[in-house]
């Protein structure tokens, strides 16, 4: 199977960019969970130094972790705040009426 990514996904589309960075930190954190657990692992099978170099590198995995989940809440705040109406407009109508009013802007976290 195969399919031309550039009408798929045209890169002048919002919630296709979006898109595109969501799915991109949801394979990323999926990949340094299944290493943060493989390191894990090793780390308590090892003693000394060894031990030491494989809790830094878990230590790492999780940080990447972190900043790919960050990456992830950028994109949902990007679908949030440009392509509402396109996301609405695909809800059946008893669902929209009901989100009018409710919904809360998202936070922004704090720059470092």
């Amino acid at each position: 199977m195969s399919f031309q990514l550039g009408p798929a996904l045209p890169s002048g589309d919002k919630f296709a960019v979006a898109l595109c960075r969501l799915m991109t930190a949801t394979n990323d954190v999926i990949l340094l969970q299944k290493l943060t657990i493989i390191a894990r692992a090793q780390a308590d099978a090892l003693a000394g130094p060894d031990k030491m170099i494989v809790n830094n590198e878990t230590g790492y995995f999780v940080r990447m972790l972190f900043g790919h989940l960050y990456e992830a809440g950028i994109a949902f705040r990007e679908l949030d705040a440009k392509c509402s109406d396109r996301r609405h407009s695909q809800l059946p109508r008893r669902c929209r009426h009901r989100l009018e009013g409710r919904r809360k802007p998202a936070r922004r976290p704090p720059r470092s």
